[in-house]
């Protein structure tokens, strides 16, 4: 009982699994973290919001339905080298998917 799902959202879409929002709602008492990036069907390739294939207003959508209240980690992968350019895209798409 006291172990919790770490969901990285666009390794979904790397196995097949794509419907993250379902994969939220099952799991929704026992997520402990979750990580969020654009990735395209079948390609480990952390992309940026909007390059890929993940659906992140679905997603964010999912969260709070199920009343998710901790941080949501946001991967930068092959970015992170210019980790500030890319953070402050990240959070300016994901303000324009909440609203």
């Amino acid at each position: 009982p006291a172990l919790q799902l770490a969901l990285d959202v666009g390794h979904l879409y790397v196995t097949g699994e794509e419907r993250p929002a379902e994969h939220i709602a099952h799991h929704a008492g026992h997520l402990g973290q979750v990580t969020l990036e654009d990735m395209q069907r079948g390609r480990h390739d952390h992309l940026p919001f909007g390059q890929g294939d993940v659906d992140v207003p679905a997603v964010l959508a999912a969260l709070r339905a199920c009343r998710w209240q901790e941080p949501i980690y946001v991967e930068l992968g092959r970015h992170g080298f210019d980790a500030v350019a890319p953070s402050r895209a990240a959070l300016e798409y994901l303000r324009r998917s909440i609203s």
